[in-house]
């Protein structure tokens, strides 16, 4: 997905280039949920569901690895061949199993006391 940004001169405010963003927007968003679930989860949260095996996905598990020790990652996509991009590429990251889930309920769990819930909604409302 072609994520437009512009760069300005920061002295003279010319513009200098068109770039992709997108790998900036993926490392951004996934900076904020790491801090966000640093300050607001419990020490021992070590277990990550992932609803989607995309762009944001990939960058949350490494965001997520870097500030928690993980003991379990699940991971759930529309498209299970997807998923299973997903695990082979995220299996020599982190020192669990990458486990696959049918149902992305299943994945995500209830909501249980002491679980730190971090949300993304893709902009440009709903795929269908």
């Amino acid at each position: 997905m072609w994520v437009p940004s512009l760069v300005f001169h920061p002295d003279t405010g010319q513009p200098l280039a068109v770039i992709d963003a997108a790998a900036v927007t993926s490392l951004r968003t996934a900076a904020a949920s790491a801090v966000a679930t640093d300050v607001l989860a419990r020490v021992d949260a070590g277990d990550l569901a992932l609803l989607g095996a995309g762009v944001q996905a990939r960058s949350h598990l490494v965001a997520m690895n870097q500030i928690r020790t993980l003991r379990r990652v699940r991971v759930w996509n529309r498209t299970p061949a997807h998923a299973e991009q997903f695990r082979a590429w995220a299996r020599p990251l982190v020192e669990v199993d990458v486990e696959l889930t049918l149902d992305a309920g299943r994945c995500a769990a209830r909501h249980r006391p002491g679980m730190h819930h971090a949300g993304l909604q893709r902009s440009g409302g709903l795929r269908s």
